[in-house]
């Protein structure tokens, strides 16, 4: 068992005890998983929500900032992606659709997906990063090949082999998330009141 870093310890008591934060991040994934494969939004939004709840909660136990910041990080660039792509693809068929142009509609889409490649890319990158720092906290070989699979998969998505890699490594990143060990009392940081500076 790994114990909470000094100097970052979150000062509120966790959200959820360890075993319920591990079953909420592992939850919130199959569920945006399952969303995902099936169409269903809800579904994926209600797992994006019990995913955020469930790392919330284990960076509160371990105290490293890099499993938050990181997991955030991931979320925005994939958002943005999302955002960007759609919003560019949406204005080249309008405008090709004005224009009567059929090329200005195909270059804008084509645009749009090499756009939605490169931010994906980046939100890949620093989920590797949160997984990383999950894998720091509670060692886990499984841990550091989820990572590394799902950021070649993202890498390789514009082929059939990139969609193979990310599945075997979410395949790895659940198995390492039910690996994942609480930091024992007797190791942990005794919490200022003064805080982090202390």
């Amino acid at each position: 068992m790994i114990a909470r870093r000094a100097g970052v310890l979150p000062e509120s008591k966790p959200i959820l005890d360890f075993e319920k934060a591990k079953l909420a991040t592992v939850l919130g994934l199959i569920l945006e998983f399952i969303g995902a494969v099936a169409g269903e939004v809800i579904v994926s939004g209600v797992g994006f929500v019990v995913w955020l709840i469930g790392v919330y909660a284990l960076y509160q136990h371990y105290g490293s900032r890099e499993i938050l910041v990181n997991a955030v990080y991931s979320v925005v660039a994939g958002f943005i992606a999302v955002a960007v792509a759609a919003g560019l693809g949406a204005t080249s068929v309008i405008s090709g659709a004005l224009l009567k142009s059929p090329l200005t509609a195909l270059v804008g889409a084509g645009a749009a997906i090499i756009l939605l490649w490169l931010l994906s890319v980046v939100a890949a990158y620093y989920f590797k990063k949160h997984v990383e720092a999950l894998s720091k906290a509670s060692p886990s070989e499984a841990l550091e090949r989820a990572g590394r699979y799902i950021f070649l998969g993202a890498v390789l998505s514009i082929v059939l082999v990139g969609i193979v890699l990310y599945l075997i490594g979410f395949a790895f990143l659940i198995a390492g998330l039910f690996e994942l060990k609480p930091p024992t009392s007797s190791e942990a940081p005794q919490e200022s009141p003064q805080g982090v500076g202390s």
